[in-house]
């Protein structure tokens, strides 16, 4: 019993610890008007965990909602979807996919509507990652939160167009590698399995450079660091493309050629808004050292 009471009088007085902890962590740099309205009292540690069981709901609201949206355009979608396949095997194949067990469609519909409805509510899902961490930010991370949140739809996006793109001739080598000699029966559930592992590799490659620039404002690496190992860098991304893209030249080119000028991006990035940044500051400093940098 004696143990007992112990663990409890050191769990309790963790609590506290880390919920004052994250109220002066919250607390820096942060926004007046923030602070008025959230800060003015010390959140513990549970209402921490009430504040995340709201953002789940919400995000599984989002879901919800944008599950059933996709649902409803489902063949639209699956049309799409197979028609670089069903192109690929030629106007000798059946035009439809083929599932196999009375089980199997009704799994199938339910799979894909899940990732579109992934992809759909992906705003509202990262609106509330966003929510949920601002508190715990600097006014200044919290400002590159700010740019960096949207571009990872916009990246996203534009990363499953790039396997969209590149898909057609990637089930065309895949189909005329197999040979003359094989009958390729078009199955729904292995192509829509690759189908979005596909597009999903493409989707979070094209979060390369927003994963640079975020290391570089947490002050992980620095741009010199980045510029200093570009070789190993290009030899990684030339692999990584001839990895996630068809077998074929031009594609592995293109994204090698898109993810080396996004890597070069976010250096430059890096020293415009962070290098410079920091040297106006200490200049700044320099010429104020009796706290003129924090005068309102």
């Amino acid at each position: 019993m004696q143990a007992w009471r112990k663990l409890q009088v050191h769990g309790r007085a963790a609590v506290k610890v880390i919920g004052n902890w994250s109220i002066k962590r919250a607390g820096q740099g942060q926004d007046p008007e923030l602070r008025k309205n959230n800060l003015d009292r010390v959140m513990p540690l549970r209402d921490h965990f009430h504040e995340l069981r709201a953002r789940l709901t919400r995000s599984l609201l989002y879901i919800l909602l944008a599950g059933l949206a996709c649902f409803f355009i489902f063949d639209y979608a699956l049309v799409f979807i197979s028609q670089p396949y069903l192109n690929a095997l030629g106007p000798g194949v059946d035009s439809k996919l083929v599932v196999f067990g009375p089980t199997a469609g009704f799994t199938l519909k339910m799979k894909i509507t899940l990732y579109m409805a992934l992809c759909v509510a992906l705003p509202g899902l990262l609106f509330e990652v966003w929510r949920f961490v601002r508190l715990g930010l600097t006014r200044r991370e919290r400002h590159y939160a700010r740019l960096i949140l949207p571009l990872i739809v916009v990246f996203f996006a534009f990363g499953i167009a790039m396997g969209y793109r590149f898909l057609p001739s990637a089930m065309a080598f895949l189909v005329d590698f197999a040979g003359s000699g094989v009958t390729q029966i078009p199955d729904a559930t292995s192509y829509l399995a690759f189908f979005c592992q596909f597009m999903l590799a493409m989707g979070f490659a094209f979060q390369f450079p927003l994963l640079l620039m975020f290391l570089q404002v947490i002050n992980v690496v620095t741009w010199r660091q980045l510029l200093t190992r570009w070789r190993y860098a290009v030899a990684g991304i030339v692999l990584v493309s001839a990895v996630i893209t068809p077998p074929d030249a031009a594609s592995m080119l293109i994204t090698a050629l898109l993810l080396i000028g996004f890597y070069f991006a976010a250096i430059g990035l890096g020293y415009i808004f962070l290098e410079r940044k920091q040297r106006s500051a200490a200049v700044h400093h320099s010429r104020h050292p009796e706290g003129g940098a924090s005068r309102p």
